[in-house]
């Protein structure tokens, strides 16, 4: 997706979205980066307010637009989701991606060959799942 304000005011609109400044800002500011970032790096990029930006990624993620990840240490970060679809599968069996976090650079990438399939019992629902794997990355 080229980052443009059409394609950010559309992407929005086929969401049920209106177009804010904050929405707006965090688009193109998590368009710009193939890093995973934290709510403090969004916050210095994007000249929002707080309680704002934290409104705007809420209803960015829940959309699918926008993917977030809570460590083992509980920090959290949050990605362009590159994959998403207008209308979210309503099948309870999709795989989960799986990550790699690096030690020492804190680098976040997606284990492309690694997923998980977990299936609830009935009447169970999930509302999170984050699968790391935590060590070195090849630049460290």
């Amino acid at each position: 997706m080229e980052n443009s304000k059409h394609d950010i005011d559309e992407l929005l609109q086929l969401n049920g979205l209106s177009r804010t400044s904050a929405r707006a800002a965090i688009l193109t500011i998590l368009l710009e980066t193939d890093q995973w970032l934290t709510l403090q790096d969004i916050l210095k990029q994007s000249g929002v307010g707080r309680i704002t930006v934290y409104r705007a990624l809420n209803i960015l993620c829940e959309k699918g637009i926008v993917k977030k990840l809570v460590d083992v240490h509980n920090k959290v970060f949050f990605h362009f989701n590159y994959q998403h679809q207008l209308i979210p599968s309503k099948k309870s069996d999709k795989k989960e991606s799986v990550y790699f976090r690096c030690t020492n650079c804190h680098r976040i990438i997606l284990l492309e060959d690694a997923h998980v399939n977990i299936r609830l019992p009935e009447g169970f629902v999930k509302t999170g799942v984050n699968f790391f794997v935590s060590g070195y990355c090849s630049n460290c």
